[in-house]
């Protein structure tokens, strides 16, 4: 008795997976997965967080743009193959970079911190880069790097001027700065790359 009901056993585990592989392959109709019909085609995924389109609108560097309480004029662009550090002794750090140095005016009448959140580069493909205190902290003087330390406190009616790197995809061409403000719409400045064997 106890050798027929193992065998009956092994016989309903073997019908079993007989009946799912069947299942899987079709053989009973389409399967119906959550938040899917079986009558509408999967649906493309959405674009990765990171993945901005490129800008239709933007301004010319050297063009003053209002963002919120902030007027930013972006005056100068290059590309370099190498960041080099303002330290003693010099440290060089080798990749693919691009450093946009703006001036910033505090339009309204209290004061405002800068942030690296302010600033984003967008490439001719879409991709959009966040500025890193890795590329910025050590390779741009501390009065001029705005975004990451003290300096970047803007008293109402004054401006600073500022430089921010980038590091970006080694076959990246046609660049944007992309700028944004609390409770205020982005927008772009076209930057006039130039090219330079160093950074710092």
């Amino acid at each position: 008795m106890t050798k027929l009901a193992s065998m009956l056993g092994i016989g309903a585990l073997f019908a079993a997976a007989v009946i799912g592989a069947l299942a899987a392959a079709g053989f009973f109709g389409n399967p119906t997965f959550a938040g899917l019909r079986p009558d509408r085609p999967p649906q493309p995924a959405e674009p990765p967080p990171g993945a901005a389109r490129v800008p239709g609108e933007a301004v010319a560097a050297g063009h003053p743009v209002r963002v919120g309480d902030l007027e930013w004029t972006v005056t100068g662009a290059r590309r370099s193959p190498e960041l080099t550090s303002y330290t003693f002794p010099p440290e060089t750090r080798l990749g693919s970079f691009v450093s946009a140095s703006f001036e910033v005016r505090n339009a309204s009448k209290r004061p405002v911190t800068l942030t690296e959140e302010l600033v984003r580069l967008v490439d001719g493909q879409g991709r959009e880069y966040a500025p890193s205190p890795e590329f910025n902290s050590q390779f741009v003087p501390p009065e001029r790097n705005l975004l990451f330390n003290e300096h970047g406190l803007v008293p109402p009616g004054a401006s600073r001027e500022g430089r921010v790197n980038f590091e970006v995809a080694s076959g990246a061409s046609r660049f944007w700065l992309e700028i944004s403000g609390p409770g205020a719409e982005e927008r772009y400045v076209r930057l006039p790359l130039s090219q330079s064997a160093g950074a710092g």
